[in-house]
């Protein structure tokens, strides 16, 4: 997981100015994703989760099936992609001889680009066939 695409989701949970303090406080140490260490990102994140634990966990009673929602949805989704996502987001630190770059960018615009263009002009075509295309198209680009 590229450290610019998560910090964008995280944004998009909670919003450029979040209100909440809980909120503001988690924005605050997604910023400094990049700047610190691996140890120190996920020390400040479950510390954050200790301090906020009950906040987060508030429930409302509705008239859904199960009877209650969580108050704070959008919080809880942007700390719990958070942690599903953290094991991920240290990658190149773990494999420096790899040289894996901290974003996935490069990708984006010059490698998968002309390969969307590609599948998106034969969009009718069966899964197995695109597959096919993906395949050929990296062989031989890689060249």
């Amino acid at each position: 997981m590229c450290q610019i695409q998560l910090k964008s989701i995280i944004t998009r949970k909670l919003t450029k100015n979040p209100k909440l303090k809980a909120s503001i406080k988690l924005k605050n140490i997604v910023s400094h994703l990049g700047k610190v260490s691996s140890c120190r990102f996920e020390y400040w994140l479950h510390a954050w989760y200790k301090h906020y634990e009950d906040f987060i966990n508030e429930k409302v009673s509705d008239e859904s099936k199960r009877g209650w929602h969580y108050k704070h949805r959008r919080l809880r989704s942007a700390y719990h992609s958070l942690i599903r996502f953290l094991p991920y987001l240290f990658t190149y630190l773990k494999y420096p001889n790899l040289n894996i770059p901290t974003t996935t960018n490069l990708l984006d615009g010059g490698c998968f680009s002309p390969l969307k263009d590609k599948l998106k002009v034969h969009r009718g075509t069966s899964r197995d066939m695109q597959q096919k295309m993906i395949i050929y198209f990296l062989e031989n680009r890689a060249k």
